[in-house]
């Protein structure tokens, strides 16, 4: 099953060099996923801001690559849930210290894997694709029904500044394909809400 709706930004320091992160990067694609990699943290940071993303991939030990962003995967696995509680985050790291998985759990990001733990790549795909149809079910858009278009106008003070006629044709020319009844009088109003 292919999901090429979903959209991956997978951040990792090493994604030109190692080996596991090009197999990664192939079989997201080969799953139907869209992939866009970032190997500075400032660059997660900017691309949340330049395309949506179902699901973000991060690495915690960033120190491979120098970048403007001082600190770790996990600060940006915070900064992105300040910007989008709902951001579905994934880590996924061979750093796996206690004080990691406390972070992921912290932060109730969607799930951490070790990048040695056997299957680490099917096993992130999996999780993926959780986050992804999570994310879809979670953002559904809601059905919207169209407001009436009808307006109400009352005008109960005979000094306006504007005659009923100009008015009327404001009313017109705003809202063209609207129906609007406009009265000076109270007994009509209620007698409309009867």
């Amino acid at each position: 099953m292919t999901d090429s709706r979903y959209s991956v930004l997978l951040m990792d320091d090493e994604i030109a060099s190692a080996d596991l992160l090009q197999q990664v990067i192939t079989r997201f694609e080969e799953s139907g996923f869209s992939v866009h990699t970032t190997d500075r943290m400032s660059g997660a940071m900017d691309a949340f801001y330049q395309n949506y993303y179902q699901v973000f991939i991060l690495d915690i030990d960033m120190s491979f690559v120098e970048d403007v962003q001082e600190g770790s995967g996990s600060d940006v696995a915070r900064f992105l849930r300040a910007l989008d509680s709902d951001s579905h985050i994934i880590l996924f790291s061979a750093r796996g210290q206690i004080s990691d998985w406390f972070s992921a759990a912290n932060y109730h990001l969607f799930g951490y894997i070790h990048k040695n733990e056997t299957n680490s790549i099917d096993k992130l795909i999996s999780m993926a694709h959780q986050a992804a149809r999570k994310e879809e079910f979670e953002r559904g858009l809601p059905r919207i029904t169209p407001a009436p278009q009808r307006a109400l106008v009352v005008s109960l003070t005979p000094h306006n500044s504007l005659s009923s006629s100009a008015l009327d044709e404001i009313l017109e020319q705003s809202l063209p394909d609207w129906d609007i009844y406009h009265t000076s009088s109270l007994a009509e109003v209620i007698a409309l809400r009867d």
